[in-house]
């Protein structure tokens, strides 16, 4: 059986309340550097996806052309049209995401100090009252989640005035709830809870996108990723040369059955 610490007992629990901040501050400081490291390399990083993307579909298009000759078929462009669709529709979900995440980093807003350090406080009396890592009816009860989520994404924009608002509206559920006045509760297995947020402090900490901070703090680094993607996208539009070359040469050379569909 887990053990259980009534936390106005022990001074864990203002540990565990430190802890829980610390990972959401470090999850938000990710996001900027994500963003941040968007708004330096996206449009290079969408040009070469981009290139990838055409390498793909025409590798794609010299395949069906290859079996169709296999087999001693005629190319159909019209059936190579919608063996196309089918096949290149993830890879055009994916690029039109990547440009949508470009333009929202470079839309993105940089917050005064004063309103990111506002946002925090409230954010942290929020979290105190409602964070469900805390109390568990937060997770059984749809408003406070629907609250709980929208005071996060708030936090994120570094929103105070609806952070501010949000507590209102959390105090008045809490009492609505009969945890208005609630200090006294218990956290089961409170050190493996302590632990598990460490672990995912560090993991933050030591992978992407928080590690991004370590490349746009040095511009030797940020030159030499200019350089390296700038090079790709230009080995892929060399490839992607080659590859229409190919295809030229199917279409060119075999019978090819066109069939054009009236309006």
């Amino acid at each position: 059986m887990d053990e259980v610490f009534n936390i106005n007992d022990n001074s864990m629990r203002d540990h565990y309340i430190e802890l829980l901040a610390r990972r959401d501050q470090l999850r938000k400081e990710a996001l900027i550097y994500e963003d941040d490291y968007l708004r330096e390399f996206g449009e290079e990083m969408y040009q070469l996806f981009e290139e990838k993307v055409r390498c793909i579909e025409l590798k794609k298009k010299i395949h069906f052309c290859q079996t169709a000759r296999n087999h001693g078929r005629v190319i159909d462009m019209i059936k190579m049209d919608e063996y196309l669709s089918l096949e290149m529709k993830e890879y055009y979900e994916k690029l039109q995401a990547l440009m949508g995440a470009v333009t929202d980093a470079k839309n993105a807003g940089c917050s005064p100090r004063h309103m990111a350090l506002e946002a925090k406080k409230k954010y942290r009396r929020i979290a105190k009252r409602l964070h469900p890592d805390l109390h568990p009816f937060t997770i059984e009860d749809a408003e406070l989640m629907d609250l709980w989520n929208r005071a996060k994404e708030a936090y994120h924009m570094n929103d105070a005035v609806t952070l501010d608002e949000i507590e209102v509206l959390v105090m008045h559920r809490l009492e609505e709830l009969g945890h208005g006045d609630e200090e006294d509760f218990e956290i089961e297995d409170l050190p493996g809870k302590i632990l598990k947020v460490r672990e995912e402090i560090n993991e933050i900490l030591n992978t992407d996108p928080y590690q991004y901070s370590v490349l746009l703090m040095n511009d030797e680094l940020v030159e030499e990723k200019h350089k390296s993607l700038k090079e790709e996208s230009d080995n892929y539009q060399h490839y992607r040369e080659e590859l229409e070359a190919i295809l030229h040469t199917f279409i060119s050379e075999g019978d090819v059955t066109i069939t054009w569909i009236a309006d």
